[in-house]
């Protein structure tokens, strides 16, 4: 389930032969229902307007860290400046971190995983930061306070926590147990509904006579594209499985991959209706970290694969081209 971030381990799965691995993946998912949980409870989000805007989070975030606009940061890391592509990786663990009410000290041993090395006092500015970029959060944390000094008068011991939406009851949660609970749990909420869905299609050649299809909301009799296909996992934020992929099946393939994006993206937006949902398809041969999807000149995605390349100022850069 959590293989390490650095390269080798991945690549070791291969689907079988005759088929691809397919995978779809959340695009900041927990920060997506994170705003939606601010929504609900508070009527408000900053974050939440960003992603309508359909702005980069952490960029966001960096660029308000420099006092420049979000689009000068976009330009300039357009054009590889490195002091935005910085600030931008600082912003990942502090947007990634402090929503779960991590403190300054622990930020400092959890920004290690990004291989970033803070001072207290930088920490603590990141907070700050953090804070004044996004309004709803200090609001968000009074409410999960207050959640947790609720007590069952009959008992006198705190009454469990409610899921936002789902109504799922969780006993015996630490404040930062449900600072996180909250938003990850509705993600984990859409998840588990997104891959009933998927599998369900799977199996099933026409599930969809009696019950509406959930990407268009209509009964139909047409053969999913995602029958016989196989998943295999859900790991963090991602579907993946197995596709039928024989000599000249591309068509195909990408149908299928295409339609679990779909059916994840129509499933998480029933749980987080007021947020934009993305989760981008693609096909591999090999299970890399971090796939991008390659098109055929007509729109159909093919199987992707890294390609290394030195750049002119003598630094490695990944391409993804077809694995034909």
């Amino acid at each position: 389930m959590n293989p390490p971030r650095a390269g080798g381990v991945r690549e070791c799965f291969i689907a079988r032969p005759g088929w691809v691995f397919g995978f779809a993946d959340y695009s900041g998912l927990e920060l997506c229902t994170l705003a939606q949980v601010c929504l609900d409870v508070l009527g408000r989000s900053d974050m939440a307007e960003a992603l309508r805007r359909g702005e980069d989070l952490h960029l966001a975030l960096g660029a308000d860290m420099l006092g420049i606009s979000y689009e000068e940061a976009k330009k300039r890391r357009k054009a590889g400046d490195q002091e935005i592509e910085h600030y931008r990786q600082q912003a990942k663990p502090a947007n990634f971190g402090f929503p779960g009410g991590m403190g300054p000290e622990a930020f400092r041993e959890y920004s290690e995983v990004y291989r970033i090395t803070l001072t207290s006092s930088q920490a603590q500015a990141l907070k700050d930061a953090w804070f004044r970029k996004w309004t709803e959060m200090r609001a968000y944390f009074q409410w999960i306070t207050w959640l947790t000094e609720q007590v069952d008068p009959s008992t006198g011991k705190p009454k469990p926590i409610a899921q936002i939406r789902s109504g799922r009851l969780r006993g015996g949660a630490t404040y930062c147990a449900t600072a996180n609970g909250e938003f990850q749990g509705l993600a984990s909420d859409g998840a588990k509904e997104a891959t009933w869905l998927v599998s369900r299609e799977c199996y099933l050649e026409r599930p969809w006579e009696k019950v509406p299809d959930p990407v268009s909301g209509k009964t139909h009799a047409e053969r999913t594209p995602l029958f016989g296909c196989r998943p295999s996992l859900f790991i963090h934020d991602e579907i993946g499985m197995e596709i039928p992929y024989p000599v000249g099946g591309e068509v195909a393939a990408s149908k299928a991959v295409e339609r679990l994006s779909a059916v994840m993206v129509a499933a998480m937006k029933h749980w987080v209706p007021d947020v934009p949902i993305e989760a981008e398809p693609v096909l591999m041969r090999r299970w890399y970290k971090g796939a991008k999807v390659v098109r055929r000149e007509d729109g159909v995605i093919l199987p992707s694969k890294p390609l290394i390349e030195i750049g002119a100022d003598g630094k490695k850069k990944t391409k993804w081209i077809a694995d034909l």
